[in-house]
């Protein structure tokens, strides 16, 4: 599921349990301020992890969740000179690290010149608003 928010002359992106980005996510997610994207899962956690082999496949499919790496190709298509903040959340508590998760996508970040941008990890049971104060958004 995906939502961007408008108002106030800010644009926020959220995106949960999409499987793949496809071609209108992309394009939706474009021009956001601030983006909060899932990265579900490392892909190789997934796999040496202790889910049986059925979900491993669902969260691994296409109907699934986001991969790190696949949260970092979906970042490093949308971010633009507009955007200060990506908020990485949903990730699982057997199958990745908020440090694997900002590694990705602040790699991913570089690699298109956008290494400025802030990347933070929602906390899992508790209020992440460190980002949305120091980006001055929210």
């Amino acid at each position: 599921m995906g939502f961007v928010l408008e108002g106030a002359g800010i644009r926020a992106g959220i995106v949960t349990d999409l499987g793949h980005a496809t071609t209108l996510v992309v394009e939706r997610l474009r021009g956001c301020d601030l983006l909060m994207v899932e990265a579900n899962h490392d892909d190789a956690m997934l796999r040496d992890g202790p889910y049986p082999w059925q979900l491993k496949q669902r969260v691994g499919s296409r109907l699934g969740h986001l991969s790190n790496e696949a949260a970092a190709r979906l970042v490093e298509q949308v971010v633009d000179d507009r955007c200060r903040g990506v908020i990485l959340g949903h990730l699982s508590e057997k199958n990745n690290t908020p440090d694997l998760a900002r590694a990705a996508v602040s790699r991913a970040l570089r690699r298109v010149g956008r290494g400025s941008v802030e990347v933070q990890v929602a906390e899992r049971r508790t209020s992440s608003r460190g980002l949305t104060a120091s980006t001055g958004l929210f």
